[in-house]
C-alpha cells in the first residue's frame, strides 16, 4: 500500500488534486458606537475608537448581514449573535429597550471577569433578508481608569456556517475622566 501525501493547502501537484468548498451563505459582522435618540457618548464609525466620558452611557451598534450570491438561497437555522461586553460596562435594559430600534437580548449573562454576555436567538433567516442591526445601551462605570479601552467583542453564527474570522469582530472605546479632584 502506498502513502497518500496529500496535501490541500497550499496547492500541491499530489495525484489527488485540489480541494474547493461550496459556500451557501456568507454570514459577517461590523461594529460602531452611535448616539440614538440623544443618548451615547463615544460614537464613532467602524473600525475607529470612541472616546467616552466615564459615568456615561455608550450606545453600541451591531450591524450582522448574511447573504448568498443564489437568487433563491437555503434558510439558514439557528442564527445568534453573542456580543461581551467588557468589564468597566454595564448593560442597560431600560435604556436598550427605550432607544428607537433597541432590541433587547434574548440571555444577559453576568460574567465571573467583570464582563457581560448577551445572546440574541434570531432563529431560521434566509439569506439576503435584511437582519436589523442590534443597539446596547451601557453605562460606563464612573470609576474606570481614564484612558481605559474598553474593548466590546460581538460574534455571530449560525448552523452549516464554516466559522470564519469575518464572523467576529471588536470595537474600543478610550474611557476619560471628566475632572481632577484639587484639595
Amino acid at each position: 500500500s502506498s502513502q497518500r501525501n496529500y496535501h490541500g493547502t497550499p496547492h500541491s501537484t499530489d495525484t489527488d488534486g485540489d480541494r474547493w468548498t461550496v459556500i451557501r451563505a456568507n454570514l459577517a459582522v461590523t461594529k460602531e458606537t452611535v448616539e440614538v435618540d440623544g443618548i451615547g457618548t463615544g460614537v464613532a464609525p467602524v473600525g475607529e475608537t470612541g472616546k467616552a466620558l466615564a459615568g456615561d452611557k455608550v450606545v453600541w451598534k451591531v450591524n450582522p448581514s448574511l447573504t448568498a450570491s443564489s437568487q433563491d438561497p437555503a434558510p439558514v437555522e439557528n442564527v445568534t449573535i453573542t456580543d461581551t461586553l467588557p468589564k468597566y460596562v454595564t448593560y442597560n435594559a431600560a435604556c436598550t429597550e427605550g432607544l428607537t430600534g433597541g432590541t433587547a437580548p434574548s440571555t444577559v449573562t453576568p460574567n465571573a471577569d467583570g464582563t457581560t454576555t448577551l445572546v440574541w436567538n434570531l432563529g431560521t433567516i434566509t439569506p439576503n433578508a435584511k437582519i436589523a442591526p442590534r443597539l446596547i445601551c451601557t453605562d460606563v462605570d464612573p470609576f474606570t481608569p481614564n484612558g481605559l479601552g474598553l474593548t466590546n467583542v460581538v460574534n455571530v453564527k449560525g448552523d452549516g456556517i464554516v466559522p470564519l474570522k469575518r464572523h467576529t469582530t471588536n470595537h474600543t472605546v478610550t474611557v476619560q475622566q471628566a475632572a481632577a479632584l484639587a484639595l
